[in-house]
């Protein structure tokens, strides 16, 4: 069988060719009614593209290993700055709830419950 030839300017594309026959006989599929034609359109043109991109590697699928490095870097950066926000945060509320001030000569602080 001889390769159909593929054009590049056209993303490698297949041409493919529908042709329905009449229906109306017995046991015939529901698909060749005229408003469900599109389905069998819309399956010939997934599968053509699917064919055109056998061959077809996402770049980012190449540099994965680097990208999975730089995320990891940029959560441990986030996980750090978070942390230390946070610790100091807890270290002034701690403050507010924990810190009592010393009563002055002559003030009467109330006893800590």
């Amino acid at each position: 069988m001889m390769s159909l030839p593929r054009r590049s300017n056209m993303g490698n594309i297949l041409p493919y060719t529908v042709h329905f026959e009449r229906g109306g006989y017995n046991l015939s599929s529901s698909l060749l009614k005229q408003e469900l034609r599109w389905i069998i359109g819309s399956a010939v043109q997934v599968r053509a593209l699917q064919d055109a991109h056998t061959d077809f590697v996402p770049p980012f699928i190449k540099d994965r290993y680097l990208l999975l490095a730089i995320v990891l870097a940029l959560i441990l950066i986030g996980a750090v700055l978070v942390i230390s926000v946070l610790t100091g945060s807890l270290r002034s509320a701690s403050r507010i709830f924990f810190y009592r001030d010393k009563a002055s000569q002559g003030i009467y602080a109330p006893p800590a419950v």
